[in-house]
């Protein structure tokens, strides 16, 4: 995008994702407001803290690709209200006198704000306050003790989907070590207990592997059922309440 490579591209933020490189590229990425855009067909991260957004270089270009964005399907976890009109009028409407908040403090233990992004900072605000705007100092809303939280989440998002473990390689590296941050390593085929013949099997639903009712997959060590045998299916519950 800064580089002129495309007029408009879209991005997922969870964290920032789509903001924080806009901002340093020169460039304007939403956050649209969660449900305002459907996930499907992919899983969503089941948190509600990511959703996909768009990116231009003007609000105003970023705004209409957000209208063509914009939709949801069945099954959706979650619906944003109804929009009047389109964000593409919304970029050209005088916004009056806005309340601006704003703190400097990372949340991060020990992490330091370099002296330039301060700067910066401050110039915004500064220009934001000379627009009319009132540009309000804050303290830190949340502190170090969501972190934790955060990189659980994190972990988790990297093991929703998946990956046969000879395909794992394929993976980006930031993805490829949360997913084995996240989960205990294998042991070698070796030194895993043999299961006897008389043992319950586990169903599909619980293998690394997914499967369907419709097409159960075979084990290497078992031969595929056949068409009188009884395999395993799943019911979807109804929750009350």
């Amino acid at each position: 995008m800064a580089a002129g490579l495309a007029p408009a591209a879209h991005g997922s933020d969870g964290a920032g994702s789509i903001r924080i490189p806009a901002s340093v590229c020169g460039l304007y990425g939403i956050k649209p407001t969660r449900g305002r855009i459907s996930f499907a067909p992919i899983i969503p991260d089941l948190a509600g803290l990511s959703t996909n957004g768009p990116i231009a270089r003007t609000v105003a270009d970023a705004a209409a690709l957000l209208d063509v964005m914009a939709h949801n399907a069945p099954g959706d976890l979650y619906l944003a209200p109804p929009h009047e009109g389109t964000f593409l009028s919304c970029a050209f409407r005088e916004p009056g006198r806005l309340r601006i908040a704003r703190y400097a403090e990372p949340v991060v233990p020990e992490a330091e704000v370099d002296a330039e992004v301060l700067a910066a900072y401050e110039e915004a605000a500064k220009t934001l306050a000379d627009l009319g705007h009132d540009v309000v100092e804050i303290p830190r809303p949340f502190g170090p003790d969501v972190v934790p939280t955060f990189v659980t989440l994190w972990y988790a998002f990297a093991c929703m989907h998946p990956v046969p473990e000879e395909n794992e390689h394929l993976l980006r590296p930031l993805t490829r070590w949360l997913r084995r941050a996240a989960t205990p390593p294998r042991r070698p085929a070796s030194s895993r207990p043999r299961r006897s013949s008389s043992s319950p099997r586990a169903p599909p639903w619980r293998s690394r592997t997914p499967t369907t009712p419709s097409s159960p997959r075979p084990s290497p060590s078992r031969p595929a059922p056949s068409a009188g045998s009884r395999t395993w299916t799943t019911r979807r519950r109804r929750s009350s309440g």
